[in-house]
């Protein structure tokens, strides 16, 4: 199957950095706006795979330059009943 459709995400926490973990929230949209194209394929009765990719359509830092999120999602289901 082929897979489409929007994506709203909540920011929780947002740190930089590896020793001090300096809180960079106020820096931050806490909401971002995107969409999914994917893919599922069904491997068996009780298994299947999806693949998506995740596109932003909004910036989400307060800052002067853009960012943008991108992500690939690969997800593996198994039925259980």
């Amino acid at each position: 199957s082929f897979d489409a459709g929007p994506q709203v995400g909540l920011l929780v926490t947002a740190k930089i950095g590896t020793a001090s973990l300096a809180d960079v929230k106020s820096a931050s949209y806490d909401r971002d706006f995107g969409v999914n194209v994917g893919a599922c394929y069904k491997i068996n009765d009780k298994a299947s795979a999806s693949l998506r990719y995740y596109l932003g359509l909004n910036d989400v830092t307060a800052v002067e330059n853009k960012n943008f999120n991108r992500a690939f999602q690969l997800a593996l289901q198994f039925r259980i009943n």
